[in-house]
């Protein structure tokens, strides 16, 4: 019998994807591919997708995924970086994007950092899903903390990239990848430091983990999403303990 795939995946240094894959019965495997669209090739036949990357974007204001991640993470908020506005997607340079923006909102402004630094990949991705309508069931946005939240009850009491942080994380996730240790002990084996950081491959392993939830554990935030001028969704998708 052929079962199900789910993906969870996580951006890593150079523009690559670092992608966990599990097909619901206790297979797991881990691989890093270069673009997004060789993930979606990689993943052809899986039931879910999960990304860390902003999908669905306002041409004006906050999400409100983003605000409602951010009140429901407390300490962690700080985890959810603003998404970027449409507009932004067009701006070659942060110069160009600072001087609109403060166009824009009618006083001298800056881009957040933390912002820019993903856009290059939120424009991939959101180029991507506007051109292949197929994936639009299937790979959905996610945040690793948000995930973490859903199966523990609570935010993360440590920032991922301390000890203590990855420490409780994969406690976390044992639960549910009995080898989670071992997988992340040879992803940082099979891949240099200047391709893949623990936490990247922490964060794809609690993706996939979401992604092979059953339905009923499932849930969004916010519970209703919104849509943006492209049909894309607003949301994130995590699961609850069970």
């Amino acid at each position: 019998m052929k079962h199900s795939r789910f993906v969870g995946a996580d951006g890593c240094k150079g523009g690559a994807w670092v992608c966990v894959a599990t097909d619901g019965r206790g297979a797991w495997s881990i691989a890093v591919h270069a673009s997004i669209g060789a993930v979606w090739d990689a993943s052809r036949g899986a039931e879910r997708v999960l990304l860390d990357i902003p999908i669905g974007l306002m041409e004006h204001g906050r999400r409100a995924c983003d605000v409602a991640a951010r009140r429901s993470l407390g300490s962690r908020r700080s985890s959810v970086f603003p998404s970027p506005e449409r507009w932004l997607l067009a701006c070659t340079s942060l110069a160009e994007a600072d001087g609109l923006k403060s166009e824009r909102e009618g006083r001298a402004v800056r881009v957040q950092r933390q912002m820019w630094n993903i856009l290059p990949r939120v424009r991939d991705v959101d180029a991507w899903l506007r051109q292949t309508p197929p994936a639009r069931a299937i790979v959905r946005e996610c945040h690793p903390e948000l995930c973490f939240m859903g199966l523990s009850g609570r935010p993360m009491g440590h920032n991922k990239k301390t000890v203590e942080g990855r420490g409780e994380r994969i406690e976390l996730l044992r639960e549910h990848v009995p080898g989670a240790g071992e997988m992340l002990a040879d992803a940082l084996t099979r891949w240099p430091r200047s391709v893949l950081a623990a936490d990247d491959v922490v964060d794809a392993v609690v993706a996939a983990v979401c992604a092979a939830a059953p339905d009923n554990v499932l849930r969004t935030v916010p519970s209703t999403p919104e849509v943006d001028e492209h049909g894309l969704p607003m949301e994130m998708v995590y699961r609850l303990p069970g």
